[in-house]
């Protein structure tokens, strides 16, 4: 849009008087050329004021473009008129024959002309820079990743990133990071924390989605406050160690009677220190009306969007640096129905929150909504208002090539959750071509449950491995997959620029990664890819808005022992093997 907007400016001033009379050729070559100027200015401008504070690109609205055009009609149209009457004014000062109207007529082809012309050789050049670059960055890239430098941390943000061969601040403190790895800290924007009280329950190991959540729909109605509160602690505390700094929950299950769940698990996350993305979910469609979970777990739609809005009134954060938001997520689409959908998309807007949801998970998934809904999961979450740059879903196995252009034309975010998948034999999400269609892709650990563990480095371990049996060796890098777990989650989560990235004003979230030790032996080319390929790996050190929450391999909140005892109790518990 920035570079729209400058080159209709710069159109515009094309027309201004001259001191000779201009046909209509050369006033279409001046236009053109003007406009080609002011496109490259805008774009120019527009980098530069995103690069320096690392602001994220920020997609144009559904009307910006409808805007534009006939902004542009109008005033390109005065110009033309504005300049057609001082040409006259000047031929008729010069006694020059008056222009012909074949002249005029070359004016706009010959503008359109150039202006393409020189914007195309513009965007070559680019693409032809870009391609070198890419080519180079398999030699310089991997040497540059090797450079030893420094971050510089001023209470929760990054103050300043540099080289070796840069002068480090001065500091009160400072964390030797030698023959380790530093990268963004991870971003979980998928999970089910409560899951982890029934890992490895036998009666589920063996089905696929909906078999699962049907045998453990009966235990899972046993949660209550202080069950909730262990396991967001453990939950937590597991993926600190695997490098993450902030993680969502989808907390979709909320028994009657059971209290305020949202609020121990954004407890838990407060007292260990991390930061936090829970999202009010729900359920409105039970057993009995055609849905799969029980009836005391649902609850109608009044009372989940009043219970939804008092979450955001109550815990919603919107500062920069903010440790907990909440997002709206009515679980999936065969556990709520579909006014529940639109409402909620219409709470969310009103609120200006995010939403999530369950989509496209296996072939069940979409089955059940052709013969519910009579199309498939795409159009359903067209038709209900979800297709928004504030939606982001989980999953997301079996969208369609349309329907991924579709998704990324939407600015929708997709949680991709490879365990879970594979365990649950759902199937393997197309992210390679999902990424290439400008779908922001993160990664999700799911449900303790379903992938039973909560590592986001296995995540991204098994997100590359997924993406090379898919798409070729060639496709799933260790880059792709970092990028996945940091900048993918980030958008997801709608704070680009702010969570995933090492760069100044950004929160600091960072991860540790030591290389050394018989599992990186020989591993001297390519940190990056030897800490995705080599391992298991755990975090070094984990560090949430400038403090430490895992040091040197260790949780540090001392009541981590307290917490898993109380944790299997209350498994034990909901387990029925007590």
């Amino acid at each position: 849009m920035p570079g729209a907007w400058t080159a209709l400016i710069f159109a515009c001033v094309s027309f201004s008087p001259s001191l000779v009379p201009r046909p209509g050729l050369l006033q279409g070559v001046v236009c053109g050329i003007s406009a080609a100027i002011g496109y490259g200015l805008g774009v120019v401008g527009a980098s530069v004021w995103r690069a320096f504070p690392d602001r994220p690109a920020c997609p144009p609205r559904r009307w910006s473009w409808p805007v534009f055009y006939a902004v542009g009609a109008v005033l390109l149209l005065v110009c033309w008129l504005l300049g057609q009457r001082w040409q006259g004014q000047l031929r008729d000062m010069m006694s020059a024959p008056a222009e012909s109207w074949w002249s005029k007529l070359l004016l706009p082809v010959s503008a359109a002309l150039v202006f393409v012309l020189l914007v195309a050789i513009g965007r070559g050049l680019r693409g032809a820079y870009r391609w070198l670059w890419g080519l180079l960055s398999r030699w310089i890239g991997r040497r540059a990743a090797r450079a030893i430098g420094w971050v510089a941390v001023t209470g929760n943000l990054i103050e300043a990133v540099g080289a070796s061969t840069e002068p480090a601040p001065a500091a009160t403190r400072t964390v030797d990071a030698t023959d380790c790895l530093i990268t963004p800290g991870l971003v979980n924007s998928h999970h089910h924390i409560f899951q982890n009280l029934t890992r490895a329950y036998p009666a589920m190991t063996d089905k696929p989605l909906f078999g699962w959540l049907q045998s453990l729909y009966p235990l899972w109605r046993a949660i209550d406050e202080e069950s909730v509160y262990a396991s967001a602690f453990v939950g937590l505390a597991e993926l600190a160690l695997s490098g993450c700094t902030t993680s969502t929950d989808h907390l979709y299950l909320h028994p009657r009677g059971a209290g305020d769940l949202l609020s121990a698990e954004i407890a838990a996350a407060r007292d260990l220190g991390m930061r936090f993305h829970p999202t009010r979910g729900s359920m409105s469609l039970s057993e009995k009306d055609g849905g799969l979970p029980p009836d005391d777990v649902v609850a109608d739609d009044d009372e989940i969007l009043a219970a939804s809005e008092a979450a955001v009134a109550r815990h919603h954060d919107r500062g920069h640096g903010a440790m907990v938001r909440i997002a709206l997520a009515p679980c999936s689409p065969f556990s709520v129905t579909e006014q529940l959908m639109v409402r909620s998309a219409e709470l969310a807007e009103r609120l200006d929150v995010r939403l999530h949801t369950h989509f496209a998970e296996n072939a069940e998934d979409d089955a059940f909504s052709l013969a519910t809904f009579g199309c498939r999961p795409m159009e359903y979450l067209e038709r209900t208002g979800w297709c928004t740059d504030r939606t982001w879903v989980a999953h997301c196995v079996m969208p369609n090539d349309d329907e991924q252009r579709r998704l990324g034309a939407a600015g929708i975010g997709v949680a991709h959750c490879p365990s879970s998948n594979l365990i649950l034999a759902s199937g393997i999400s197309p992210v390679v071509a999902m990424r290439a269609a400008g779908v922001k892709v993160g990664l999700g650990v799911d449900g303790s449950s379903s992938a039973d563990s909560a590592s986001l480095w296995m995540e991204a371990r098994q997100a590359m491995l997924l993406a090379k049996l898919r798409d070729g060796a060639h496709a799933g890098t260790a880059r792709m997959a970092l990028e996945m777990a940091t900048l993918g989650g980030a958008g997801c989560l709608g704070r680009e620029g702010e969570i995933g990235v090492i760069a100044p004003g950004a929160v600091a979230d960072i991860a540790v990664w030591k290389l050394t030790g018989p599992s990186f032996a020989g591993a001297l080319a390519d940190p990056i890819e030897a800490w995705l390929r080599c391992g298991p790996v755990s975090a070094w050190h984990t560090i949430v808005n400038g403090r430490f929450v895992v040091r040197e391999g260790e949780i540090l909140h001392p009541d981590l022992p307290q917490v898993l005892h109380s944790h299997a109790r209350h498994a034990a518990r909901i387990q029925r093997l007590d």
